[in-house]
């Protein structure tokens, strides 16, 4: 996936003038930014293509539900960011995490992307940095970190640029053991602090769905209720059953006459 969207960056940068006879005029500006938007759009559906359905699990998993998936809303220039990033990756993998902040957030996450607490922004550390001065996100299979810091059922699902390599030494921060790290990312038990925050962009937004309740009706009565519609018949919901209440009427009426009978006499 790095290779590709590397790929597609270098391609709408352009080649520098006076390396070859077939150039072409570099892009700038608008339309520069507008493809490597495609770009990256081809590259959302790719990340999803390959982890949507592990994403869709350790999701519900988490919040004890379904869970819906949609293409975060970026900026064109968030968009431009990452794929600069990708096409100087180097041997980085594109990996899945996930970020859980205040829902309030994403409005402007989306818009300018994920920055480091402090780091020529007015972005204030709001659950400490005993890990490191960066952005924190969990790995996949530990959705219920990220979790645990959202104020609403919905949590951002990223893709990250991670060349961190393990350690040689032993490393603990707090009560967790570093298990690999680079300059740019710190893997520390189920999270991974982020240090640069061009390596990191938000792919989609997975917002929980809350479960159907029993008295909606199924899947297969909608079905079975359509059917009857194209045949002419009577919605199955609409069959009335006045005869079978009127009968269970006349029956308690029947008992408690009786029982009322029976009070007189004694």
């Amino acid at each position: 996936a790095v290779a590709r969207a590397a790929s597609a960056a270098e391609s709408y940068r352009g080649s520098t003038p006076g390396t070859g006879t077939n150039q072409q005029p570099r892009r700038r500006g608008k339309a520069m930014v507008e493809e490597a938007s495609g770009s990256f759009f081809a590259l959302q559906r790719s990340f999803m293509h390959q982890h949507g359905s592990e994403l869709r699990r350790d999701l519900s998993a988490a919040f004890d539900g379904p869970v819906e998936l949609n293409a975060a809303p970026i900026s064109q220039a968030v968009a431009a960011r990452f794929m600069d990033s990708c096409s100087k990756a180097g041997g980085a993998e594109l990996v899945p995490v996930y970020h859980g902040t205040d829902a309030k957030n994403h409005t402007s996450i989306f818009a300018r992307g994920l920055v480091v607490p402090g780091h020529g922004n007015d972005v204030k550390v709001r659950n400490g940095l005993s890990h490191g001065t960066g952005i924190y996100t969990s790995k996949i299979g530990s959705a219920w970190l990220s979790r645990g810091f959202c104020t609403e059922p919905c949590v951002l699902v990223c893709g990250l640029l991670d060349d961190a390599v393990p350690v040689t030494v032993t490393k603990v921060l707090g009560n967790f053991q570093v298990t690999k790290e680079s300059d740019s990312v710190r893997h520390i038990g189920a999270a991974i602090v982020v240090f640069d925050a061009n390596r990191l962009v938000p792919l989609f937004e997975a917002i929980a769905r809350p479960r159907s309740q029993p008295s909606q009706p199924s899947q297969l009565s909608r079905v079975l209720e359509a059917v009857d519609q194209q045949s002419g018949q009577i919605p199955r919901a609409q069959h009335s059953r006045k005869p079978c209440a009127k009968k269970f009427e006349s029956a308690v009426v029947a008992f408690l006459a009786r029982r009322a009978a029976m009070k007189r006499r004694t």
